[in-house]
């Protein structure tokens, strides 16, 4: 696949009762950055959702509600099982975010903790 240029462990977020490891994804030939959520609780992570990140520090840095700054992308990419954008399925490109370098470690270490 190699569509994936970049990714990095975001933050460990808690939504309800479930924790989810977000990781910014950054396509090669794509300027805006993805946001790929997975459900995760020490196991194996499952890929939740993924999001367009359209925030901008100049209209982001307070709570503002004129515009979306994360647009939910996961059943456009995803829904007929060929993902757009060159990312391959919804299992191939959950398995080659987690498998990048920066992100498995950063997983690694937050399990052990």
């Amino acid at each position: 696949m190699g569509a994936i240029q970049d990714a990095k462990f975001v933050q460990l977020a808690e939504r309800g009762d479930v924790k989810y490891a977000d990781i910014e994804v950054r396509l090669s030939g794509h300027e805006t950055p993805l946001l790929a959520s997975f459900a995760w609780n020490g196991g194996d992570p499952q890929l939740a959702s993924v999001y367009r990140k359209e925030a901008s520090r100049e209209l982001d840095w307070y709570d503002n509600s004129l515009h979306s700054a994360y647009v939910d992308l996961t059943a456009e990419l995803f829904d007929n099982g060929r993902g757009e954008l060159g990312i391959g399925s919804r299992d191939d490109f959950a398995a080659e975010v987690l498998s990048h370098p920066n992100v498995r470690r950063e997983l690694g270490e937050l399990g052990r903790s």
